[in-house]
């Protein structure tokens, strides 16, 4: 399929979760894309901090709310409406999120399979 469309609608049905206080819904992932997996997250008021070693690559684009991306070199950077950040593979990152307000963002993460790496450095 050349192309895929995600209704607006779509944008803001999050289904699961992928931690405490945080729910998500991928639109796209293997087999439409080889490559990508892009979805949407939504990390409610009074999530606790997230800390993510990072097999994969991941740009993150906020919608509502601030968060504090943290990495392992002391590099700090609060982001706001607007403000896209990327994070590369291998970072040891601490994502702090508001705690009156909550969070959301549209993400890109490559590989696709995002989730089975996670697992297997769980593991």
């Amino acid at each position: 399929m050349p192309v895929t469309l995600v209704k607006g609608k779509e944008l803001v049905t999050p289904k699961e979760d992928f931690a405490p206080g945080i729910v998500q819904k991928e639109w796209i992932t293997f087999p439409t894309s080889e490559n990508l997996s892009i979805g949407y997250y939504k990390a409610l008021p009074g999530t606790p901090d997230l800390k993510v070693d990072m097999p994969f690559e991941e740009v993150d684009y906020v919608i509502k709310g601030t968060a504090t991306f943290s990495d392992e070199t002391g590099n700090k950077y609060t982001v706001k409406k607007g403000d896209v950040i990327y994070i590369s593979k291998g970072s040891k990152i601490t994502i702090s999120h508001s705690r009156k307000v909550g969070f959301e963002g549209l993400y890109v993460i490559t590989p696709y399979n995002w989730r089975e790496l996670m697992k297997r450095k769980e593991s």
